[in-house]
């Protein structure tokens, strides 16, 4: 299966460069946020910061004693 983000869906505000894009191959992290009713082999991904952050589950961690 294949995901897809499109640009805007990188940042919450302003325009990527070039610069910005992830290299080919490399792992990012993204959340599903729909998918192709028609075509069941597409869902579309978000990697804005909002969405991942909205996303995150928070950890529990044990203070130290």
């Amino acid at each position: 299966m294949k995901g897809l983000i499109k640009i805007p869906d990188f940042l919450d505000e302003g325009e990527m460069s070039a610069a910005m894009y992830p290299e080919i191959g490399s792992t990012i992290g993204a959340i599903v946020v729909s998918h192709n009713e028609s075509n069941q082999r597409e869902i579309y991904l978000s990697a804005k910061p909002s969405v991942l952050h909205k996303a995150l589950v928070p950890l529990k961690i044990p203070a130290s004693v």
